[in-house]
């Protein structure tokens, strides 16, 4: 995403902190991820459409199908 925001060496310098909690949701039953990841050293705007393109914020955002059948 940098490179298409022609900001191409605004990562050069980035370091991603990421923790994963597994746990009860509070409105229902069975389990629930959350996720935090923290950048450093990367431009806001990067950051945002990093963050908007990525595959698996869009599938936690937006749901993931889930199709389960006999084999």
């Amino acid at each position: 995403m940098a490179g298409r925001l022609g900001k191409p060496d605004s990562t050069k310098n980035a370091i991603v902190h990421a923790s994963v909690h597994i746990g009860e949701p509070k409105e229902m039953g069975g389990f629930g991820l959350a996720v935090d990841i923290k950048v450093e050293n990367v431009d806001e705007d990067v950051l945002k459409a990093g963050h908007e393109a990525c595959p698996y914020s869009r599938a936690l955002l937006h749901g993931v199908e889930v199709n389960v059948s006999k084999a």
